[in-house]
């Protein structure tokens, strides 16, 4: 399925931002020679909730304007990322036809940077819309948007955590999670970090706001050892725990924040031999959290 935007070349690139196609900046370093990408870094985004109207706003944030600042930012680092990912809630509220085409717009200046740009879905996607706003391949997984995306310092597994669109609680489901057991099992020999949109509560499911299935997923992941990190959205917060040894990053959101004083931005991921290293890139660069490095060891 279509889980991942390619790169689009400096032509495209800049026809489209002359056109002035969803209000995109042209980046002076795209105009040159692209550098090459650090093959161990990559930059992490969730819940950038674009609504095809862009003028609109949620909790007094402009996403499509957030998601502007952050995707030019990307584009214009020293060291480009070898690729981004988009950790779901891609589209506002109900995920319209519209809101894709918006959103992949606004990501024109990552790609024409050369990135590609991974995507996961969320609740508030809709996956039959994403599907036609982007064209299929033939899905792993019956109807979800799976992948694996492999790197030179770990694998990425893509999950798809859509259960309902517009309702808050995520689910994984017993096809997707033998899928992932199955792809898991089947590439042991590099560290393993896993994506998915909805955080993995293992609270009564009935009640739980992330995954419903969170305890069937976390019995697949804790007794990998190669599984080292599980990377998700949702609660549009930033923090990083680890449970059982096993690292769990909350990446903020692009759009906005439910709890004053939280950070916006987007995260710095890079991968060393035996861990990993997080920086906050915070919209408001005066957050205390801007740019302080949390370092990760793989168990």
């Amino acid at each position: 399925m279509p889980i991942t935007l390619a790169p689009i070349s400096r032509r495209q690139f800049i026809t489209r931002s002359l056109a002035g196609l969803a209000g995109a900046l042209i980046a002076p370093r795209l105009m040159g020679a692209r550098p090459a990408p650090d093959q161990h870094r990559f930059a992490l985004l969730a819940d950038t909730h674009i609504n095809f109207k862009l003028e609109t706003r949620d909790r007094n944030s402009n996403m499509a304007s957030n998601l502007t600042r952050v995707a030019g930012k990307v584009a214009s680092l020293d060291s480009l990322p070898a690729a981004a990912f988009i950790v779901g809630d891609l589209a506002h509220q109900t995920g319209e036809i519209a809101d894709y085409e918006a959103f992949t717009a606004l990501l024109d200046p990552i790609r024409g940077a050369g990135l590609p740009v991974h995507l996961a879905l969320g609740n508030r996607d809709h996956r039959t819309n994403f599907l036609l706003a982007l064209p299929p391949n033939q899905p792993p997984v019956v109807n979800r948007c799976v992948a694996l995306v492999r790197a030179e310092r770990a694998n990425f597994f893509i999950l798809d955590s859509l259960d309902q669109t517009n309702t808050t609680p995520g689910r994984c489901g017993e096809a997707q999670l033998h899928w992932l057991t199955a792809a898991l099992d089947a590439n042991p020999n590099k560290p393993a970090i896993i994506i998915v949109h909805h955080q993995p509560d293992e609270h009564d499911p009935a009640k739980t706001t992330g995954l419903v299935d969170a305890r069937e997923l976390l019995a697949v992941l804790r007794p990998r050892r190669h599984v080292k990190a599980l990377i998700f959205g949702h609660t549009h917060d930033w923090h990083v725990t680890r449970q059982n040894s096993l690292h769990l990053i909350n990446l903020p959101p692009v759009s906005y924040v439910f709890t004053a004083g939280r950070p916006t931005g987007w995260v710095d991921l890079q991968l060393e031999q035996t861990g990993a290293r997080l920086e906050l890139h915070a919209s408001d660069s005066t957050h205390p959290e801007h740019r302080q490095p949390l370092t990760l060891s793989w168990r």
